[in-house]
């Protein structure tokens, strides 16, 4: 990396930054984005290189036959080879690629560069080769299972997509844009959805969980501790007297610095402070997004690494509320042989602004329906909701996408009066099945009813997974992922009141009561306890998320809105919501 002909600077923060200093580090972090951003080139070492027939130099080989890429099934078949391939999964799968971190590091970066040995690759080329691999996994399975030397193994690399290395790749695109010259010019996703978004990748520090994205997110910017404040300045539109006379390239370095300055002072700003408990800036995170997004989803997403073996020796000062939920329930995770592998079904809530649902209404009352607090020293939720059922008969859960045999019992559907013959499964168990929607939220394919028909015709467990590998059948394996993103780790039951199918937390159990929480767009399950608050008043724990038959969508609103009429208490409207609400309960939930 030294130059032959001029001095070179370098900044690297293992040794710009005192680690050991939290004053220092809490300083020095707000500036991190500016150091990203403004270098001519930021060069990752991945380590050194792995030897062999399977070795790095077969990855860069492969990388740049991908450069030449015409034809996707030629230069699969003929012009690579399985060593190849391993080998760059290998790289793929590289330690650095796991690292929080790195995300800024790479998405702010004008220019970057991959080094590995004595191998080196521009990023974007990198970049190309991740894309065009997941483009290609099925034709690179065809050629792993006919070959002998790795036993016709038929799923070497399992779920590509979720690899660090590609959702890296994929984020590079997806949270930011950029100018002509590669340089971030704006951001797009919102704190929240970062935090949502970026789960597969790890901190030696429970905090960097959230302060290592801060530089990316649009809605707020990173200070350090002895700074805290918010204001409404903003700046008009560029001014052409400022860019006249100046190239392009001149034109976007002023386009990019006026909106520092923008994101600068209109951005709230997050406080940076390392010597904060984690529950303290778990509070911060959760005050800041719930005000931006008008929303209680964040409760039912995984996002805060468990207790690393240092923090199990302080666990007193690490105990975090239940609403605060864990990475170990985010849907992929790396099995022993490290390949990505689903562990857990999708998040029902989704990712902000962007949930299929609609459970609570559409109504939002900042600071009235929902509000964090501290009560016996514990960071409390104090939410507005309503019961809506009791959980009453739970079967076994869906482990590793097979489908117990007592969920089987729930599929029967009755006669056809017309006929008189079965007629397959009921609404209710197919529409369970799938959440009651569709790939990506949409509504439900019409061949929905027909494939759940041709899959649960049986009284045996089902094993989803054998099921989409032994299948030619897209629709078919379309629908298994759609099926397995929903049941996968969740438990069927039956309400006791409504007698509603529902899918569960794995954690849940007969008693449990089941909510409407106001701004969250899901139902939750929530377990009495035997604690109580400073003014005697029951404490919650929120076991997670859930699916209701028919209660998705604001339904449960409805029922209370005709109950009320008929009580002939006022029907809510703009100006009197709050005595239509009037009879929702406070739930304190820790």
């Amino acid at each position: 990396m030294r130059d032959s002909k001029s001095d070179r600077n370098f900044w690297a923060d293992a040794i710009c930054m005192d680690q050991d200093n939290k004053a220092e580090k809490s300083q020095q972090l707000p500036l991190m984005s500016r150091i990203y951003s403004e270098a001519k080139s930021v060069n990752v070492w991945l380590g050194e290189a792995d030897l062999g027939d399977q070795g790095t130099s077969e990855a860069f080989t492969l990388m740049r036959k991908v450069r030449e890429w015409r034809n996707y099934k030629t230069i699969v078949e003929k012009e690579t080879t399985c060593d190849q391939w391993v080998a760059f999964t290998r790289l793929m799968d590289r330690a650095w690629f796991d690292r929080r971190w790195v995300v800024q590091e790479i998405v702010l970066a004008g220019h970057a560069e991959l080094r590995c040995g004595s191998e080196t690759i521009d990023w974007m080329h990198f970049a190309q080769a991740v894309a065009f691999f997941e483009y290609v996994k099925q034709p690179v399975e065809i050629k792993f299972r006919q070959d002998k030397q790795y036993d016709n193994h038929p799923d070497m690399f399992g779920e590509v997509r979720q690899y660090s290395a590609s959702q890296l790749v994929r984020a590079t695109v997806d949270v930011v844009t950029r100018g002509d010259d590669d340089r971030v010019i704006q951001r797009k996703e919102s704190l929240e959805s970062l935090i949502s978004l970026l789960t597969p990748f790890e901190t030696g520090k429970r905090e960097d969980i959230i302060y290592a994205i801060l530089s990316l997110a649009r809605d707020v910017v990173a200070t350090s501790a002895d700074v805290s404040l918010k204001t409404n300045i903003t700046l008009a539109d560029v001014g052409d007297e400022l860019l006249e006379g100046r190239n392009s390239e001149q034109q976007q370095q002023v386009v990019r610095a006026l909106n520092q300055i923008v994101r600068n002072v209109k951005m709230d700003q997050f406080p940076v402070n390392y010597t904060k408990q984690f529950d303290e800036i778990c509070e911060d995170l959760y005050r800041f997004t719930t005000v931006h997004s008008r929303s209680l989803d964040l409760i039912c997403r995984p996002w805060c690494p468990p207790l690393s073996p240092e923090d199990q020796d302080k666990l007193q000062s690490y105990i975090l509320p239940t609403w605060v939920r864990s990475l170990r329930e985010r849907p992929y995770s790396k099995g022993r042989d490290g390949k990505m592998k689903r562990v857990n079904a999708d998040t029902l809530v989704g990712l902000p602004g962007k949930s299929p649902y609609q459970a609570s209404g559409t109504l939002r009352e900042i600071g009235t329906s929902w509000s964090f607090e501290r009560d016996h020293g514990i960071l409390t939720l104090s939410s507005k909701g309503f019961q809506l059922d009791v959980i009453g008969r739970v079967e076994d859960t869906a482990h590793g996408g097979l489908i117990p045999d007592s969920w089987l019992e729930y599929t029967k559907r009755g006669h056809n009066t017309n006929s008189g013959k079965a007629s397959g499964v009921s609404p209710q168990f197919w529409k369970t099945m799938v959440a009651g929607k569709g790939p990506n939220g949409d509504n439900t394919p019409v061949l929905y009813e027909l494939l759940c028909n041709e899959i649960f015709d049986t009284s045996d467990a089902i094993n989803l997974e054998s099921l989409r590998k032994d299948s030619t059948n897209e629709l078919l394996r379309d629908f298994i992922d759609r099926v397995s993103s929903v049941v996968w780790g969740r438990r069927l039951a039956r309400t006791e009141k409504h007698r509603r199918l529902s899918l569960l937390p794995r954690a849940a159990e007969p008693g449990d009561v089941i909510c409407i929480l106001y701004g969250c767009s899901v139902p939750v399950v929530l377990r009495k306890t035997t604690r109580q608050t400073l003014n005697r008043e029951m404490v919650w724990q929120l076991i997670g998320e859930c699916f209701v038959y028919e209660m998705m969508s604001g339904e449960a609103l409805v029922t209370r809105r005709q109950e009320s009429d008929k009580e002939g208490r006022t029907h809510p409207g703009a100006q009197d919501s709050d005595s239509f609400y009037k009879n929702w309960r406070v739930f304190k939930i820790q």
